[in-house]
Formats: structure tokens, C-alpha cells, sequence
């Protein structure tokens, strides 16, 4: 079974400030290595050795640290944006790359985790669908994630407002941003504009019985402020990494 994975690596970093003036927010230091290094080595350590990045601001920094990916254990294909085509534009850009797989898995730059990939994969086949994302429980977020006892995801608002937040009083189950699919997953992406996974494509899925959920237990961090970027640092060394 041929795995492969894209990693999401165009954006700005707007939020990071001082950090990201003059690197993509993927290549800040954790513990010493560039965040995506983590990513890349837990990935190689479960088999997955084709990995695509989408690149756009400061792509160079990115492009020249890892180079084919070899002095890595993988094989690294480029994908240079001229503009962000958001996070499933990037993966429908990346179509030839992706359509001979079995698997694909799809993580943001700036998440950090040492989730078992090989166990996340198992349980995608398992259920048989076109998509599965991790999720984890939180009192707010961006998201509000719900399914049932089979894990089949029967609702996933993005963005909701806070009347809604308050009605989950014992936390929620937000999206994690690590996603297994299945190449069919390209045909619900438009050719054209930025399309984003929660906004643009998830909802298509939903009344298909086709997006699942798997509960997180690894440990993540999504590096979206000054303030998680510090935290991380400091917790990376606690993560237990298959590499």
C-alpha cells in the first residue's frame, strides 16, 4: 500500500512577528531543529518517504535546507505558489503527485506532533471512507466537530459564533489539521481560487457519510502565536518521536 504525504508550507506567519520576518513560520527552531524537520523524520519513521510541500514565502529558506529530501530518508517534491491557493487548493496544485496513492496524508507547517502515523492509517482503512481527520477536545476554537459512535462526522461548523461556543459547556472536538485521504478526495476540489479543507471541502463530504474522525491522544501543537511557539520549545523535548 503506497503511502504519500503533502505538507501545507505556504503561508505567511503574520501572527509570529519578529520570528517569521525573514523565515517561513515551518523552519523556526525547536529544540534545535526546524519545526517541518520533526515532521518530515516522524513521517520517514513510518514509511511515508514521497512528501510534496507547497512553498511561497521565503521558499528558498525551505527548499535549501532539505533538498530532495535524501540526507532525510525521503524523496521531496516542490510545489512554488505565487500566491497561497489555501489548504486544499494546494493539494489539488499537487493532483499528479497525489492521485497514485493509496493514502495520502495531508499536515499544516506549523503543526508539530507525535502522532503514530501507521496507527492513524489503520484506522482510516478501517472505516472505509474518503477522509478521516484527528481531532482533539478543547473548551473553544475555531471549530465545532461532531460524530458518532463510529466515528462518522455528522456535523463540522467552522468559525462558529460564541451563542454556539456556549453551548458546549464540557469542551469540544476541534479540528486538529492532520488529515488522511483518499486521492478521490481531488475530485472535490475546485480547479480554480483558494479552497480551504474546513470551509470548502468538508461539507461536500458530510452528507455523503464519507469524513470520520480519530480522537488524538498524541501530543500537537499548532505554532499559531508567540506564545505556543515558546511553549513548544519547551514541551518538544516531552514529545516521544518513532525516530
Amino acid at each position: 500500500m503506497k503511502t504519500k504525504a503533502v505538507i501545507l508550507a505556504a503561508g505567511f506567519g503574520t501572527r509570529m512577528k519578529e520570528y517569521t520576518k525573514d523565515l517561513p513560520k515551518p523552519m523556526l527552531p525547536l529544540n534545535g531543529r526546524p519545526m517541518i524537520e520533526y515532521t518530515i523524520r516522524q513521517m520517514a519513521a513510518h514509511g511515508i518517504k514521497d512528501i510534496a510541500m507547497n512553498l511561497h514565502y521565503h521558499a528558498d529558506k525551505i527548499s535549501g535546507y532539505f533538498g530532495d529530501g535524501e540526507n532525510f530518508g525521503v524523496n521531496i517534491t516542490y510545489l512554488y505558489e505565487d500566491a497561497p491557493s489555501g489548504t486544499a487548493g494546494g493539494v489539488k496544485k499537487l493532483s499528479s503527485f497525489c492521485s497514485d496513492a493509496d493514502n495520502l496524508l495531508v499536515i499544516y507547517g506549523d503543526i508539530i506532533t507525535d502522532l503514530n502515523y501507521s496507527e492513524f492509517f489503520s484506522d482510516h482503512l478501517k472505516h472505509q471512507g474518503l477522509a478521516t481527520i484527528c481531532v482533539h477536545k478543547r473548551k473553544t476554537s475555531n471549530s465545532i466537530i461532531a460524530f458518532d459512535s463510529s466515528h462518522k462526522i455528522t456535523s463540522f461548523i467552522e468559525r462558529p459564533d460564541d451563542a454556539t461556543l456556549n453551548m458546549y459547556k464540557d469542551g469540544i472536538w476541534v479540528n486538529s489539521a492532520i488529515y488522511c485521504f483518499k486521492p478521490e478526495i481531488l475530485k472535490f476540489i475546485k480547479n480554480e481560487g483558494v479552497q480551504d479543507f474546513p470551509k470548502d471541502v468538508f461539507p461536500l463530504l458530510i452528507p455523503r457519510n464519507e469524513l470520520y474522525a480519530y480522537e488524538l491522544s498524541a501530543k500537537r501543537f499548532a505554532i499559531d502565536s508567540e506564545e505556543k511557539y515558546l511553549e513548544a520549545n519547551s514541551e518538544v523535548k516531552n514529545f516521544k518521536f518513532s525516530f
